[in-house]
């Protein structure tokens, strides 16, 4: 499907036509039940926060058979639902066959801005919840020094930890690791 043809905010869209029309695409969208959502740009702390959470997340799990993705690997969440988390990890052996779509995460960290905290908060983290191997749900705001880390516990609940200081440490413990928030906020 030719982008130049396409109203997105009117067309309905099967899973296997959003994957041919992203391939196309100048830029990202993610997709829920049909419909596409444009992504929209980022500003360089959001950019930084990613960054670094994504670089303490490979160091930390180098050789212990996980992978670190950004926000250019496509997540599928069900079958009718497709986001860019800004940064997950993968541990399932499942993940290593599709190059360019991964299904099974343990981590999800979506870095949130004024524009997109609302939605990172409420209809992703409600779509996340869904996905039975994830175990950590990372919110960390661009603004202030703020982050919330979802655990899910052993019978499904969720517990929140919420993070408002620089020297606090977001304890991965299933993953045997642990997040700095001063390394998470650092811009040089």
């Amino acid at each position: 499907m030719p982008n130049t043809l396409i109203d997105i905010n009117q067309a309905i869209f099967t899973p296997e036509e959003y994957i041919a029309f992203e391939e196309q695409s100048d830029i990202k969208h993610e997709f829920d039940n049909g419909k596409l959502r444009p992504i929209p740009g980022t500003t360089d702390q959001y950019n930084n926060i990613a960054l670094n959470c994504a670089f303490i997340l490979r160091q930390n799990l180098k050789g212990k058979g996980c992978s670190t993705f950004m926000e250019s690997v496509k997540l599928q969440v069900n079958p009718t639902r497709y986001t860019y988390p800004d940064v997950f990890v993968c541990c399932d052996e499942r993940d290593t066959n599709d190059h360019y779509i991964k299904r099974y995460p343990v981590l999800i960290i979506e870095v949130l801005s004024p524009t997109t905290r609302f939605y990172d908060l409420t209809d992703k983290f409600i779509q996340y919840r869904n996905i039975d191997t994830l175990q950590y749900y990372i919110a960390i705001d661009t603004e202030k020094v703020f982050a919330q880390c979802f655990l899910r516990k052993e019978n499904n609940d969720w517990e929140v930890g919420i993070y408002t200081d620089l020297n606090e440490t977001i304890e991965l413990p299933n993953l045997n690791m642990s997040i700095l928030l001063t390394d998470a906020y650092q811009t040089n």
